[in-house]
């Protein structure tokens, strides 16, 4: 049975005041379907839900996104998010590329603004780092896999010099993190 966690309490494990999250809940989700506009009702939410939310929160006071253009990124990201494990509730898939290399820690996503008024995704992922002696100097090398993320027919031109970088291996890592450490 998927675990539910009501809006006040979730809220306060993930340090977000209560009515941003109450907004956020909306904007992100739409309307409560038990308690529709009447309210009164305390909104639930699944892990999956809260994720939803929080990801979309961090991409309007992190990144500046507006709302809207954090709804669609989200909504974008979210098939690659689950296939990657980096959705709660999902496993990583296996698919016999470098991908599989790449720890669960180390995920970022470059979101560039396409022509057309979209968005284009380039994933990171780093698969090793250590560090080398180069003249003289202690340096540090890294392995790494990055390659576009293709969202419908694929990837419109976009301005590469304008990027905003997402850690999202970061995000889930607070995200986790802070509903472990209400639990407790």
């Amino acid at each position: 049975m998927k675990k539910i966690y009501e809006s006040r309490n979730i809220s306060e494990a993930l340090q977000i005041s209560f009515p941003k999250w109450k907004r956020w809940g909306r904007e992100f989700l739409g309307l409560d379907p038990v308690a529709g506009q009447s309210g009164g009702i305390a909104r639930q939410f699944t892990l999956e839900q809260a994720f939803h939310i929080y990801l979309g929160g961090w991409l309007v006071n992190q990144l500046n996104f507006s709302i809207p253009e954090s709804r669609d990124i989200v909504n974008e990201l979210k098939p690659w998010l689950k296939d990657s494990g980096l959705w709660p509730g999902y496993q990583a898939k296996q698919t016999g590329t470098a991908w599989d290399l790449v720890g669960p820690g180390s995920y970022k996503v470059d979101i560039f603004r396409t022509i057309d008024g979209g968005f284009a995704f380039w994933a990171f992922g780093k698969i090793r780092k250590w560090q080398v002696e180069h003249e003289g100097f202690t340096v540090s090398q890294m392995l790494f896999i990055e390659e576009p993320i293709l969202v419908g027919a694929g990837v419109p031109p976009y301005q590469e010099h304008i990027k905003r970088t997402l850690d999202i291996s970061e995000v889930k890592f607070r995200f986790d993190y802070l509903l472990k450490k209400k639990a407790a």
